[in-house]
């Protein structure tokens, strides 16, 4: 549940910057729609093949897995510098 938090967050903040505030409501909505929908069968596929693979290889996994995921959190906030720099203030 941290991974997905962190990674919504990476989502959302590029997003935040990119996106006008007049529109950011709207888009944010249309974000969690998609995201709702892309949810269902992302936990289908953790529930039949992610779990099997956790019991095999035991925590390990869980370690790699968040590596990754603060992984791709940090890119997300390299992005973001790089997108606020380039916006005009």
């Amino acid at each position: 549940m941290y991974a997905v938090a962190l990674l919504d967050a990476a989502f959302f903040v590029p997003i935040s910057y990119i996106i006008p505030p007049k529109y950011a409501l709207i888009s944010f909505g249309i974000f969690g729609l998609l995201i709702g929908i892309i949810i269902v069968p992302a936990m289908r596929f953790y529930e039949n093949y992610v779990l099997k693979l956790i019991a095999d290889y035991g925590y390990n996994l869980y370690y790699i897995s968040g590596g990754i995921a603060i992984l791709l959190f940090l890119l997300s906030w390299l992005l973001t510098i790089q997108i606020y720099k380039r916006k005009d203030v």
